[in-house]
């Protein structure tokens, strides 16, 4: 091992070569002097550091590397050799590579400052964005005059979703050297990402990114790495354009991946950048033949192996989250205009309300083609119970309901179901859905979507278990009608009371026989059970929980209490409730039985849900095979096996599928890989509470609660 003190002398000599704009490795004026305190063959390997540096900067990233190889054969215990190769292997796309040279480097000099310099931008890789933060407040301590150190810091501060601290720290980069085109791709990045936040500036700040990335590419000497980044940049602005203002800038982008191309035709990130137009452009084939070409030139860029195993181009991506994550939007149904209770009025009011939610057009689309011919002229005006969608004095809709509640339950009682794709959500007859499935070029259930805030989800879930555990006085109850909606009512204030919040308390009405739910409400209960020895006064303290269970005894053992994130439940379980007709009309509600003949891949099981529980939610549909992104992403694995985002992906795959052990195995591996990301414990979380076994749910939560900010 190198003694540090030999490594000290170097790093100051490139700090002072830095202040004056010669870069960090430039040792002309002080090498006399460094080389005096050398050993031989850590002189060779400082000559070939600074060849390899001189390299890289030149845009020579494979000759750099072949450099800086041959300086760690000279002197393999040399640390700046390490953090010399790792610069290289960066611009290569080489990040896993890099970032075990630089923990390398850093393991063999504590003080070599430009060690945490290059490893500030990639310790997300494999823990928390603020590791990375640490090193790039290292570095610049370490190398205050050095444009690489604080553009290297200005990234990891990107990565630490920071965009404003990013740009301050990148115009420090490029006041130092302002022909540094890295430090101007790190600012335009953060001013992009910066625009994605402030809706209101975006367009400004968009313009500022462009201006930065035109000067990358300019200083750079249109270098193929910074046509690259500028055509990835294009090809994401375009996908929040409209078609015609997006056509140009796609135009742009092309050209670019084409001259990065020509001038280096082995560039790897230059082929992912032309995948990435490609897709843009709904070319899937051409987008796997460029896939093949940048695995051939550097097996070990991970975008190659994410960007081949995605059917969707970005544009179709971002509307297909904006979809699912408008399905998990709570929505207030006091503000539904008018008293039209038909299902399309009702449709179109939803519609408006979700849109105004996530400040962006939903739309909500009725596959008329998948109903039976006697049912599409009828379906707009069929008329829908509300019921359901109201609390439990039955008067007042429900003012927090996660539009996928409502959506389950409107559709339940039509014989529809409903899936989202990246052109809208869709309303589907449940008897043909598996085959308008199967036209999809994706599709998943809903449910295997991670909701972007899958914690808040479960915070709500615990608010309205603690509220069963809250004990109340029954001698507060008003009045003596013991009527079961009324007293449901009475115990919804006491228990919204004691937790200085609304807490709803919900009848599914669909679960119960057609023939029980006119005169449910009104169902007396006895509530002697819940008084005093003497049988005159109602108990004091009793918790919500236990008053629940000994109403629900007078309708029956199959009534249960079933917690949701929208409102307590009460639920009745068993499996056929209703005689079904042999084939149902359009506004009547379909059975227990009928549903479960159509029931298509897994029904979602966790403790909180009786087993045999009767009402049907959005058809759980298979997720299109896709055996491609399997083999690609395994491709990937083989060759970057420390790679939590592959195995990542992966497992997201696998879940779509419904391969859920393979899923969870695969989650697992990304969190030993990279602890700290918080995306795998959303995506477990998910598989647990599908796949249903015993403790999944507890595993479930304790992931999602992880993940809360």
């Amino acid at each position: 091992m190198a003694d540090s003190k030999k490594c000290n002398w170097f790093e100051r000599v490139g700090s002072l070569k830095t202040a004056i704009g010669l870069g960090v490795l430039a040792v002309a004026l002080a090498w006399p002097w460094a080389a005096a305190s050398a050993t031989p063959p850590e002189r060779e390997a400082v000559e070939l550091c600074q060849a390899s540096e001189k390299a890289c900067r030149e845009g020579r990233c494979r000759e750099a590397l072949a450099q800086a190889d041959r300086a760690l054969r000279a002197a393999p215990d040399f640390a700046l050799a390490y953090a010399t190769r790792a610069r290289a292997r960066f611009f290569l796309g080489d990040e896993h590579g890099a970032l075990a040279d630089c923990n390398e480097a850093v393991r063999r000099d504590p003080t070599l400052g430009l060690g945490y310099a290059y490893r500030a931008p990639l310790a997300w890789l494999r823990g928390a964005p603020s590791a990375g933060v640490a090193d790039g407040e290292l570095a610049m301590k370490s190398l205050p005059n050095s444009a690489t150190a604080w553009s290297c810091a200005a990234l990891a501060k990107l990565h630490a979703n920071d965009p404003s601290a990013a740009i301050a720290l990148a115009a420090r980069a490029i006041q130092l050297d302002a022909n540094d085109p890295e430090a101007y791709r790190v600012r335009g990045l953060s001013h992009a990402a910066l625009g994605d936040i402030d809706l209101v500036a975006a367009q400004h700040l968009n313009e500022k990114a462009r201006a930065d990335f035109d000067t990358a590419v300019r200083v750079s000497g249109d270098r193929p790495f910074y046509l690259a980044a500028r055509a990835d940049y294009l090809v994401g602005r375009a996908a929040t354009l409209a078609a015609a203002a997006a056509d140009p800038l796609l135009t742009q982008a092309a050209a670019d991946a084409s001259q990065a191309i020509k001038t280096d035709p082995a560039c790897a990130r230059a082929l992912v950048a032309e995948a990435n137009v490609l897709a843009a452009r709904e070319r899937r084939h051409d987008v796997l033949a460029s896939c093949t070409k940048a695995v051939t030139a550097n097996p070990r860029l991970v975008a190659t192996y994410l960007r081949a195993a995605d059917e969707l181009s970005p544009r179709d991506a971002r509307r297909y989250h904006l979809h699912q994550d408008a399905l998990a939007e709570q929505l207030d149904l006091r503000e539904l205009k008018g008293g039209d209770f038909a299902f399309g009025a009702l449709l179109t009011d939803l519609q408006r309300l979700v849109s105004d939610r996530v400040k962006r057009p939903v739309v909500v689309y009725i596959n008329y083609h998948s109903f039976a011919e006697e049912q599409r002229s009828t379906l707009r005006d069929a008329k829908v119970n509300l019921n359901s969608l109201m609390d439990a004095s039955g008067e007042n809709l429900l003012k927090q309901v996660a539009f996928k509640t409502i959506l389950d339950n409107l559709c339940w009682q039509v014989g529809a179901t409903y899936f989202a794709n990246p052109e809208y959500i869709e309303i589907v007859s449940r008897d043909t859905a598996k085959r308008e499935a199967a036209r999809q070029s994706r599709l998943m259930s809903f449910d295997l979507i991670a909701p972007v805030e899958l914690y808040r989800h479960e915070e709500r879930v615990l608010f309205f278990e603690q509220a069963l555990q809250q004990s109340i006085d029954l001698r507060e109850l008003k009045g003596g009608d013991f009527a079961l909606g009324a007293l449901l009512t009475d115990i919804q204030r006491l228990a919204s009371n004691r937790m200085k919040r609304d807490t709803t308390i919900y009848i599914n009405y669909n679960s119960f026989p057609a023939e029980e739910r006119a005169i449910l409400r009104d169902s007396k209960v006895n509530l002697n059970i819940l008084m005093d020895a003497s049988g005159e006064n109602l108990l004091p303290s009793v918790k919500v929980k236990t008053i629940l269970d000994q109403m629900l005894r007078c309708l029956g053992d199959d009534v249960k209490v079933r917690v949701t994130a929208d409102h307590i439940e009460i639920v009745k379980t068993c499996k056929a409730t209703a005689k079904p007709d042999a084939k149902p009309k359009v506004g009547a509600a379909a059975s227990g039985q009928f549903l479960d003949s159509l029931r298509i891949g897994f029904e979602k099981k966790v403790e909180s849900q009786p087993e045999n529980y009767a009402v049907a939610g959005s058809l759980r549909l298979q997720g299109k095979p896709r055996p491609e992104a399997v083999q690609w992403l395994t491709r990937g694995i083989d060759n970057v096996p420390e790679s939590a985002r592959l195995y990542l992906a992966r497992g997201q795959v696998y879940l779509e599928l419904y391969e859920l052990d393979a899923a969870i195995a695969d989650f697992n591996r990304a969190i030993e890989r990279n602890p700290a990301d918080p995306q795998a414990y959303r995506l477990r979380s998910i598989a647990y509470s599908v796949r249903g076994k015993p403790a999944d749910a507890a595993l479930a939560r304790a992931d999602a609660l992880s993940t809360r900010p």
